[in-house]
Order: structure tokens, then C-alpha cells, then sequence
């Protein structure tokens, strides 16, 4: 909160460390979301709505929405995709499909663990704790 007139100077010791746990998770959520576009979400958005425009980069809770339900359904798909990693390949569709497997068991997790953590560790209520009893 920098200004010139002092105006939420006050502010700036609860915000910036705020903002901080929150950034990483909405910015890690980006980040997988907009690598996953390319390969397997807007394909298959297009797929099922040839008419409709894909956003690349959506609202935070709408990319949090389409990988919560990629990494749900993995499981009914699961069997196939190894299946399908079993048989011979080419280099490319070798590559898709491990991309899919690790974006699914490992890169969506991986984001869903900065929330977790936020919300086991109570972050926001103990930095607010720790400044109240500073003071």
C-alpha cells in the first residue's frame, strides 16, 4: 500500500504477507491451467462446444473448476490412459499421454497442496493473531 499521502500505511504490515499465501496458489493454478490449455483442455472444449470460444486464461474460479473436475474424473479414465501408455506409440502421442498422466496425478495435486496448506494452517487468522498480539 505505497502512496504518497500515507493513506493505508497502517495496512501494510496485514496485507502484504495476506496476499502473499494467496498468490501462489491462484498464480500456480494459472500457470497448470494455461500449460494444460494447449494439449487437453481446449481440445477438448471444442470438442463438446465447436461453437463456443475457449478462454486461455479464465477466471481464478473457473480454471480451479475444470482442473478440480479433470483430477476427479481421473479415476473412470484412469485404466484407459494406462492402457493406452502400454501399447506402442509414437513419440508424440507418447508424450500427450504422459503429459496427461502427470497433470493428473501429479501437477493438480501439486496446486490443490497450496490451498490445503492455507486452510490447515490457518495462515490468514495467525498472521492476524501474531500482529494483534505484537501490538
Amino acid at each position: 500500500m505505497s502512496c504518497p499521502t500515507g493513506v493505508g500505511e497502517s495496512y501494510r504490515p496485514w496485507l502484504v504477507p495476506l496476499l502473499g499465501f494467496w498468490h501462489i496458489y491462484k498464480q500456480a493454478t494459472k500457470d497448470v491451467y494455461r500449460l494444460a490449455s494447449g494439449h487437453f483442455l481446449a481440445p477438448l472444449f471444442h470438442h463438446f462446444h465447436p461453437d463456443k470460444r475457449f478462454w486461455i486464461e479464465p477466471k481464478h474460479r473457473n480454471a480451479t473448476y475444470i482442473l478440480s473436475l479433470v483430477r476427479l474424473s481421473y479415476p473412470a479414465w484412469r485404466e484407459d490412459l494406462d492402457a493406452l501408455l502400454r501399447m506402442p506409440l509414437r513419440d508424440q502421442e507418447r508424450a500427450h499421454a504422459e503429459n496427461l498422466k502427470s497433470l493428473a496425478e501429479y501437477f493438480i495435486p501439486l496446486v490443490l497442496l497450496f490451498l490445503v496448506y492455507i486452510v490447515e494452517n490457518d495462515c490468514y487468522s495467525s498472521i492476524v493473531q501474531k500482529k494483534i498480539i505484537r501490538t
